[in-house]
């Protein structure tokens, strides 16, 4: 994982529905759900990291934070950065 160069996370982030799907997940319905869905994806990932189901995709328990991070804001942005 390096989240300064090219890693798949890096190519995934949260967004809107641009392509037309506009029937969110029930749990996570609206903006006001995204600190519960930021629990629930760290816990799935570390769940996931603790059972060696993400090995050779993320090397350490701590890049969880820089990965959701990533997801949540920092690709998008960095995106952005770069092309327009």
């Amino acid at each position: 994982f390096d989240p300064q160069g090219y890693s798949i996370w890096n190519c995934f982030g949260l967004g809107t529905d641009f392509d037309g799907g506009i029937d969110p997940v029930d749990q996570y319905a609206s903006v006001a759900k995204f600190e519960t869905l930021h629990q629930d994806l760290k816990a799935a990932f570390s769940e996931a990291f603790e059972q060696g189901r993400l090995e050779g995709l993320v090397e350490d328990i701590g890049h969880i934070d820089l990965i959701l991070d990533g997801f949540f804001y920092e690709n998008a942005r960095n995106f952005l950065f770069k092309y327009f």
